[in-house]
């Protein structure tokens, strides 16, 4: 930007309510959450009344986990911004936290002896 120019700084316009305004001025989330955490739509939330956003995080969620850094791509929010929006979702119910599921048997020789292999190596 030269001296003088008076060419606004941001190329893009900025779509839709700003951040503080979704998470109603709040920073931090109320659970534990990580990029990694994976959270499912629970029945309990399906007769729910939401807002906008929060129909929007519980609806990516129906058809099984996603984490919370899938979501904020998704809807294209900050993490931070997501994890509040979580944290009102499952303190309400409408949301429940999600374990992966394991599908290898840990009692598995070959697990075991990649295991002890990498043990060794430490």
């Amino acid at each position: 930007m030269r001296t003088g120019d008076r060419t606004p700084w941001v190329v893009e316009p900025v779509s839709g309510p700003r951040p503080y305004v979704v998470t109603g001025g709040r920073t931090h989330s109320t659970h534990d959450l990580d990029l990694a955490s994976l959270v499912k739509a629970s029945q309990a939330g399906r007769g729910m009344e939401l807002e906008s956003e929060h129909e929007l995080a519980f609806r990516l969620c129906l058809h099984g986990p996603v984490s919370v850094a899938e979501l904020a791509a998704r809807m294209r929010l900050p993490v931070q911004v997501v994890k509040v929006l979580l944290s009102d979702l499952l303190s309400a119910g409408a949301m429940v936290p999600a374990m992966p599921t394991v599908t290898v048997n840990p009692a598995d020789p070959e697990i075991l002896e990649r295991v002890l292999v990498a043990l060794r190596t430490l």
